[in-house]
């Protein structure tokens, strides 16, 4: 029997434990860091946001973004 795993929720199942902690920080960047809670509001956001689009689960995304918090926040997103 093969077990899913889904990435968003593994990472989300913390956000509102570690709140205040540090989540997403690209080196090198100035962006502002995200903490749990900020990454948890954007990635909802984001997945939100796809299905008020028209998608559905089990459709293919692409992404094609640069090395900035975007890029995890709509990967996890579309998960």
């Amino acid at each position: 029997m093969t077990t899913h795993f889904n990435l968003a929720a593994h990472v989300l199942s913390q956000a509102d434990h570690l709140a205040d902690k540090i989540a997403l920080d690209v080196l090198g960047s100035d962006e502002t860091p995200l903490t749990f809670s900020d990454l948890k509001q954007a990635v909802l956001g984001t997945a939100a946001g796809l299905l008020d689009l028209g998608l559905s689960p089990g459709d293919r995304v692409l992404l094609r973004l640069g090395n900035t918090p975007d890029f995890p926040v709509a990967y996890l997103g579309a998960l």
